[in-house]
């Protein structure tokens, strides 16, 4: 089986929307290498339609890192914190 039909048997047999990047993607945004591998896995993945959103975003250099890459989903500290249910409602209701 050639690479490419390998590929697609994965996304047919294992049907993803949503790709979720834990926070450790993030935490070294610094390294070269790991800017690269996030980069080029957002752009893979946003040229085959596929939603992305990452976890642990906790600054605003983080945030802007990913919107360069395409990725307009992500959550964490830079947010908001973790709050009860009654808070995020209001939150909600809120507009915010």
């Amino acid at each position: 089986m050639e690479h490419q039909e390998e590929f697609d048997h994965i996304f047919r047999e294992y049907y993803a929307q949503l790709f979720v990047f834990a926070r450790r993607f993030i935490d070294d945004i610094d390294d070269p290498k790991s800017r690269t591998i996030l980069k080029h896995t957002v752009t893979m993945l946003n040229e085959l339609n596929l939603d992305t959103i990452v976890e642990g975003v906790e600054n605003e250099k983080q945030k802007n890192f990913l919107l360069e890459c395409g990725c307009t989903r992500a959550q964490g500290y830079f947010y908001y914190k973790p709050m009860p249910v009654q808070k995020f409602e209001e939150l909600l209701d809120a507009g915010k």
